[in-house]
């Protein structure tokens, strides 16, 4: 959304020179937004954690492996996650904003 906001204001993509103070400004209004949700995340992290543990043991017993493994496992998958939704989170936001990445 920041960068779909800094690319729209701008008119120029936040890759170019002198254009990340437009980035930052618009993730840090973000950013401090998403502060007052933060009860809500920490009442969703608690519910979730049973989920959570189910799911790591699901992962042990689908590669029967030990728990250290699973958790590794776990932790590479959610960063190619967030890798792959912020690529498509960019593409999407500049594509609307019709200003191209660079």
């Amino acid at each position: 959304i920041a960068w779909y906001l800094a690319s729209a204001q701008s008119g120029m993509s936040p890759l170019e020179p002198g254009q990340w103070k437009n980035l930052l400004k618009a993730y840090g209004t973000l950013y401090a937004g998403v502060q007052l949700l933060r009860p809500f995340r920490v009442a969703g992290a608690v519910a979730m954690s049973k989920l959570s543990k189910e799911f790591l043991q699901a992962t042990q017993d689908k590669l029967q492996c030990n728990r250290k493994v699973a958790i590794a496992v776990q932790y590479t998958m959610g960063w190619m996650a967030w890798g792959g939704l912020a690529t498509a989170g960019i593409t999407v936001a500049s594509l609307s904003s019709g200003v191209p990445l660079r």
